[in-house]
C-alpha cells in the first residue's frame, strides 16, 4: 500500500492560545485548496485519511476529504505525538488494498519517513511525500 505523508497547511502564527488550537490561516487554506487537485491525481481514488487531532491538521485533512466527496477522516493521536511504533502498528493492521494519507506535523512526519525508508526529507507546510509500506518490515529506530 502507498502511504502519503501530508504536512498540514500554513497555520495562524503562534499566540497565547494553545498550540493545538491553531487553525489554518486564510493563506494556508487558499494555497492548500490550489494543491488539492494535483494531490488527488497522485493519491488516486478513495484513500483512507488519518489525521492528527490538532486543529490545523484536522482542517487540512477535512479539506482533502471534502474534495473526495466527503469521505471520513479518522483521528490518530500518534500523528500528533510522533509515536512511530504505534503508527507503524496501525499501518500493519490497515487494509493493504487501500492507499492512506496521514496528515500531521514536522518533525514527526519526516522522522517517520526516515524510519520507514532510511531517507530524510523535510516537509514544508502543505507538502506531501509517499512511500510504499511493507508490513513485513519492522520499524527501525
Amino acid at each position: 500500500m502507498n502511504i502519503w505523508l501530508l504536512r498540514h497547511g500554513i497555520a495562524e502564527p503562534f499566540s497565547s492560545a494553545p498550540d493545538a488550537s491553531r487553525e489554518l490561516s486564510e493563506k494556508g487554506r487558499k494555497k492548500f485548496a490550489n494543491d488539492i487537485p494535483d494531490y488527488m491525481k497522485l493519491i488516486g481514488p478513495d484513500p483512507v485519511i488519518w489525521t492528527s487531532p490538532l486543529v490545523r491538521a484536522r482542517q487540512t485533512a477535512e479539506m482533502l476529504a471534502a474534495a473526495y466527496g466527503g469521505i471520513d477522516v479518522v483521528e490518530n493521536r500518534a500523528l500528533a505525538d510522533g509515536e512511530y511504533e504505534v503508527l507503524h502498528r496501525s499501518l500493519d493492521q490497515a487494509d493493504p488494498t487501500r492507499n492512506y494519507v496521514l496528515v500531521g506535523h514536522e518533525p514527526y512526519l519526516s522522522e517517520f519517513y526516515r524510519i520507514e525508508t532510511g531517507l530524510f526529507i523535510g516537509l514544508k507546510k502543505g507538502a506531501m511525500i509517499c512511500f510504499e509500506f511493507d508490513d513485513e518490515e519492522t520499524i527501525a529506530g
